[in-house]
């Protein structure tokens, strides 16, 4: 067994970690109506942790697989504060797209990192024109400026074609869980979606 699949495989082993703290800081953040705290399901982070071991395990260096951890365990984040309280920490969604940008520089180049800046600008600037139009049709919102911020951290982290992929995905995720739950109506996260959506698309990436 070579030294990078042992390092490789460490980064993997310390997604369970990564997905416990991603799942306890956002019930410390979203504490329940009473102001006490609210206790997370063991199973919940059962489940992220073998999906985010699994994107480690599907990357192709060590590096890799720590920029993929830290990636999903940060969206795992984020898609729990969405789904508790419908809101999204910028300051943690910047930090993800500085993130991204330097691990794309870094990895493949400056014109990469560039192209991946375009994507989450473009991923920001289209989600917000939707919503003005859907304001503008419906009367309502439908996707929030936390959603625009989630898509230009895909943008810099997948690129264009990871970021298309990934919101197209989550958003047929969406949908159904919007079936499933009978949610016809009123807000509903699109972070898990756009989180799942993303895990997907780096394990398609790699194993296609």
């Amino acid at each position: 067994m070579s030294l990078a699949f042992d390092a490789q495989l460490l980064a993997a082993m310390s997604a369970p970690l990564g997905a416990l703290v991603a799942v306890r800081r956002a019930y410390a953040f979203t504490l329940a109506g009473d102001g006490a705290p609210d206790s997370p399901d063991a199973r919940l982070i059962l489940v992220l942790g073998t999906c985010i071991a699994f994107g480690a395990l599907a990357a192709e260096t060590p590096v890799e697989a720590l920029a993929r951890v830290a990636l999903l365990c940060g969206l795992a984040h984020l898609a729990m504060i969405d789904w508790r309280l419908m809101v999204i920490p910028v300051r943690l969604c910047l930090m993800l797209i500085a993130g991204g940008l330097a691990f794309g520089y870094f990895q493949q180049g400056g014109v990469h990192a560039l192209v991946c800046a375009a994507a989450a600008g473009a991923g920001w600037t289209t989600c917000r024109t939707l919503e003005r139009l859907h304001v503008a049709v419906r009367g309502r919102s439908g996707l929030g400026e936390g959603d625009a911020l989630i898509a230009a951290v895909l943008g810099a982290w997948l690129s264009v074609d990871g970021l298309a992929l990934s919101v197209a995905i989550g958003g047929v995720l969406t949908i159904l869980a919007m079936r499933l739950l009978r949610r016809s109506a009123g807000p509903f996260p699109f972070a898990p979606g756009l989180a799942l959506g993303a895990l997907i698309v780096l394990l398609v990436k790699q194993w296609t």
